[in-house]
């Protein structure tokens, strides 16, 4: 009977084991979640959505402009891109390195948000693979109307089109015109970059029987891949 209970013991905790919760530094949490860094200006960056998926804080954050606000549990993280001073706690921090924004994503410098919030409770995975430094260029890229399609125009066109099929959207160009002017403000956008990509996907749609707008990321990339950039 003893050792029937020392053995249901010990499956408990092999069970559990994988479940408990380490409170680690922004840094070994990176290496834990396998979350992919970016070498920037000789500095290891990693993606915003990252770093929100690391705090579990997928749901619970906005932007304005340039502007980034995080409700991280009781307290609250907001810090503007291009710029190296966030507020964590209402505490102001300065940071060696700026939050920057490269092609529609965010990045953050992974050392120095980590000396801001000192530990972090996460969830290790079962499974772990070495987390890779990506070279990723700087350079200031527009938005043109034959280049092959980015997953942020992706976004951009998906969100037009959600606003666009709106049944309480008046009908007429001025409230098109508004809804274009409203993506373009929350993607920090021009409208003329707007109307660039609605066009671009709008060359897509001849070449399959699903608009582009329904589509996911990943059935679009297949057809983009078959058809290649715009003509």
């Amino acid at each position: 009977m003893k050792c029937k209970t020392i053995n249901t013991v010990c499956l408990l905790l092999v069970l559990l084991l994988p479940s408990i919760c380490f409170s680690l530094n922004l840094k070994e949490a990176v290496e834990i979640k396998n979350i992919p860094t970016y070498i920037i200006e000789n500095t290891s960056y990693c993606k915003l959505n990252d770093f929100l998926e690391i705090i579990n804080c997928g749901d619970s954050w906005g932007r304005v402009e340039n502007r980034i606000f995080i409700l991280y549990g009781n307290d609250e993280i907001k810090f503007r891109i291009n710029d190296k001073h966030i507020i964590y706690a209402g505490k102001n921090k300065d940071l060696n390195h700026p939050i920057k924004e490269i092609e529609g994503e965010i990045f953050i410098p992974v050392d120095d948000f980590g000396k801001v919030i000192d530990k972090i409770l996460i969830t290790p995975k079962q499974e772990q693979k070495t987390t890779k430094n990506k070279i990723f260029p700087i350079k200031e890229t527009s938005i043109s109307r034959y280049s092959l399609p980015t997953e942020f125009e992706f976004k951009v066109h998906k969100r037009l089109w959600k606003l666009l099929w709106n049944p309480s959207l008046p009908l007429g160009k001025t409230a098109e015109e508004k809804v274009v002017q409203q993506v373009a403000k929350e993607f920090s956008i021009s409208t003329k970059a707007v109307d660039t990509i609605n066009v671009k996907f709008a060359w897509y749609n001849q070449y399959s029987n699903k608009s582009c707008e329904n589509m996911t990321w990943q059935e679009f990339k297949i057809l983009r891949d078959r058809v290649g950039a715009p003509k």
